[in-house]
């Protein structure tokens, strides 16, 4: 005998469901809206039988469309991967100015400071550091420089990693070889790290000041 259609089985379905990935969910998206696009162009050029088929399956389309995406939208924020490393802007030891060099060069200093909270059972070595925001061109920048304090002392390196469960600190420098921004005023800007796995991370100095300033 087949299983009773009860409370319990239902939510036992949906339970299932929703255990799949946000991919099944999107594409099952995706098929709603696709199958009411073909259904209207079909209605609009007159073609045999689309213009009933819209009729009858078209308000039922939107509607899994529009439902699904909600869903595959929800699931994919859920899914989305823990934090490994919280990064923090350290404000008050972060700055930026301009220079002008012998030649009649403008070049742009970005000098930034940031707290580390390793959340993990493992060590992270953050290696790779990108300005993101003001965007520049990859070739104009000079100087991309990197470092960690030492757990085990006050000094900096670009060799040392941040230990599981632990607070450091970071130092970046970033030297573009154009003038950025308005001299003499805060400036935001948001540096993009990768670690040893690949994973990225950024952080948001909203209101970098300026030397001096």
């Amino acid at each position: 005998m087949a299983e009773p259609f009860t409370m319990k089985a239902i939510g036992e379905a949906i339970s299932s469901f929703w255990g799949r990935s946000a991919l099944l969910l999107w594409c099952l998206a995706l098929c709603a809206i696709a199958a009411l696009a073909v259904l209207w162009v079909g209605k609009h050029f007159e073609i045999d039988g689309a213009a009933e088929l819209f009729h009858q399956y078209g308000v039922t389309l939107a509607l899994a469309g529009v439902l699904l995406t909600i869903f595959a939208s929800f699931k994919t924020y859920a899914e989305r991967p823990k934090p490994t490393i919280i990064l923090l802007p350290v404000d008050d030891e972060s700055h930026w100015g301009q220079a002008t060099q012998p030649d009649g060069r403008v070049v742009t200093q970005f000098s930034v400071k940031f707290q580390a909270t390793n959340v993990t059972d493992g060590t992270i070595k953050l290696s790779e550091i990108a300005l993101r925001r003001p965007w520049v061109r990859r070739r104009s920048i000079l100087t991309r420089m990197l470092l960690f304090k030492d757990p085990n002392s006050r000094y900096y390196g670009s060799a040392h990693p941040v230990p599981a469960h632990t607070l450091s600190f970071g130092s970046a420098t970033i030297i573009v070889d154009r003038p950025v921004g308005r001299k003499g005023k805060p400036i935001r800007i948001v540096v993009a790290l990768r670690d040893h796995a690949g994973r990225g991370h950024k952080v948001v100095f909203p209101y970098l000041r300026p030397i001096g300033g």
